[in-house]
Parts: C-alpha cells; sequence; structure tokens
C-alpha cells in the first residue's frame, strides 16, 4: 500500500482528499479529508512518520465506513450521465485518494500513479503551471484587453475579463501549487490567507512562481507589441 512504502522511505503523509478519476472526468470531494496533526516540536522525524502516517491511515478507513460514496458521486451531473450512458457502472470503480507527502528536507512529493492505480490510495494529474503555460497565459492577458475595449458587448467584456484572470490562475501560479500550498497551511494551522515563512518556502512557493511571471510578462509585453503595431 502507498503509506507502507511512505514509511519506508521515510515520508510522511499530510493527508488528501477523495476524488472520482477515470473516464468519467475529475469529481473532486475537498470536504471529506483525511489529515494528520503537524509535526510536535518534541517528536523526531521517524516517530512524526509512523505517527502521521497512522493517523492519516485511520482518518482514512473511517471516511471509507462512513461516507456514502455513490451519493456523493450522484451530485455531479457528469456522472449522472456517464452511468446512464453506461461508460461506467460503479462510479466507486473510479474512486481515488489524493495524498500529499512531506520528506524530512521539506520536500512535498507523491506516490506514483501506476504504482497505485490499483489501491484506493491514488494520485492525481500536477496540473502545475510551467514555463509553457505562463507564457501561453502572458499571449492571451496580452491579446484579450484590445478585444475587451472593442467590443460593445457588456456580456463579452465579462467573459473575457474572467478568461483574462483564469489564464493568471491557471498558467503562472498553477492549480497544483494552489493544493500544496493549501494543504501546508492546513498542516501549520495558518488558516486560508495565512502567510508562509518556514525556511524552504521561499525555494519552494514564492521563486518559480516569480519566474513563471517574468516569463508572463515577457509573453505579455511581446504580444501587445504586436498588436498594437498591427492595430496602428
Amino acid at each position: 500500500m502507498a503509506l507502507e512504502l511512505a514509511t519506508k522511505n521515510r515520508l510522511a503523509c499530510l493527508g488528501g482528499q477523495f476524488q472520482f478519476r477515470g473516464p468519467i472526468g475529475p469529481a473532486e470531494m475537498y470536504w471529506i479529508e483525511a489529515d494528520c496533526k503537524g509535526k510536535g516540536n518534541e517528536e523526531n522525524w521517524e516517530e512524526y512518520v509512523l505517527r502521521a502516517n497512522r493517523e492519516v491511515l485511520e482518518i482514512f478507513e473511517k471516511r471509507m465506513q462512513e461516507t456514502d460514496f455513490d451519493a456523493e458521486a450522484m451530485g455531479w451531473q457528469h456522472i449522472q450521465k456517464a452511468i446512464e450512458g453506461k461508460i461506467i457502472t460503479d462510479p466507486k470503480d473510479h474512486l481515488y485518494f489524493v495524498a500529499y507527502f512531506n520528506a524530512e528536507a521539506d520536500t512535498v512529493g507523491r506516490v506514483a500513479g501506476e504504482e497505485t492505480a490499483s489501491q484506493p490510495l491514488g494520485t492525481a494529474d500536477n496540473m502545475r503551471a510551467t514555463w509553457v503555460t505562463s507564457a501561453i497565459a502572458g499571449a492571451v492577458f496580452g491579446s484579450i484587453p484590445p478585444a475587451i475595449t472593442s467590443s460593445e458587448s457588456q456580456l463579452v467584456q465579462n467573459a473575457l475579463m474572467v478568461l483574462l484572470f483564469a489564464s493568471m490562475i491557471v498558467g503562472v501560479i498553477g492549480i497544483g501549487q494552489l493544493r500544496e500550498e493549501h494543504v501546508e497551511r492546513k498542516r501549520r494551522g495558518l488558516g486560508l490567507f495565512g502567510v508562509m515563512v518556514e525556511s524552504g518556502d521561499f525555494k519552494r512557493f514564492l521563486l518559480p512562481t516569480w519566474g513563471r511571471m517574468l516569463v508572463w510578462f515577457i509573453s505579455v509585453s511581446v504580444v501587445a507589441l504586436i498588436i498594437n503595431c498591427i492595430l496602428t
């Protein structure tokens, strides 16, 4: 099982959430969690790994027993359609537990999905932003403002504004990093908007984002300059 591999490799499981995945598409149940308590000051790393992984397993088993996942699955229209269209028969066949792990050097890792595909404990796509996605987001950002100003439809303008900011969140910050930061804030008890200032946070979260923002800014500038030359 994934937690056994994690313990053997001295990885502490921070917890995770249940999701439906596979041919039915993603359906993330963030309200059904199995998280451990943060590392105590008196705990050494080995003690923390054993306790954290044991706590997550206990809560995981409790959630599996108490939760009506069939009812949860019916809360998504695309899963209902998948069952009606006989794409799937039992949504629980596509139930995964997306787990987050912490190494002693404060490096978060994940157990490979190929190794745990047949287990309830699995992983999701990283959905992380890259320099390529940042460049694409910059191109979108640089091209949308002229479209907004030239459109007379308020509905079109609003839709373009939503696309504008969505490109920033997905392309530059990345859903994967947002999830990782959310788990870390919960682990440290900081709340939704808590500021993380521990050693390693700058290199782990801020520096990569700033690098992608630089790529985004260059892309915005280039596209905006090209559009300006075309329009003038």
